[in-house]
């Protein structure tokens, strides 16, 4: 799960991991380790939803991260760390433009290139 090489480990990663945050609990969880740090998040002084999931989410993509990247054996010129995802810098980050592939005409919905800010939110 740390080091995902196929799409489909990344898409088994988000099931897992939104049964782990919305689900009943469920030890056999590949992820069920981050719970006691879900429920660390979830334990504070009164917060609101924004709140906890930007918590979650600095948890997951940038603690994590950085400590992923530490592990220098992991790590080749063919294989570089990952990047940390600071929330504060990844909701004005504007990449893929909004826009399809194919520039020019309309654009359906369903055809516009996701942004990092945009999923973010």
């Amino acid at each position: 799960r740390s080091t995902p090489e196929k799409p489909v480990h990344c898409l088994t990663w988000a099931k897992n991991l939104y049964d782990l945050c919305f689900g009943p609990e469920d030890e056999a969880n590949l992820l069920s380790d981050l719970m006691a740090d879900i429920r660390q998040l979830q334990s504070k002084d009164p917060v609101d939803g924004n709140e906890i999931g930007q918590a979650i989410f600095s948890h997951l993509f940038d603690a994590d991260i950085v400590k992923q990247a530490a592990l220098e054996d992991l790590w080749s010129e063919k294989r570089p760390p990952p990047t940390p995802l600071v929330y504060g810098e990844a909701v004005t980050k504007e990449t893929g433009g909004g826009k399809s592939a194919a520039e020019g005409g309309p654009v359906l919905d369903t055809q516009r290139v996701p942004t990092v800010a945009g999923d973010v939110r």
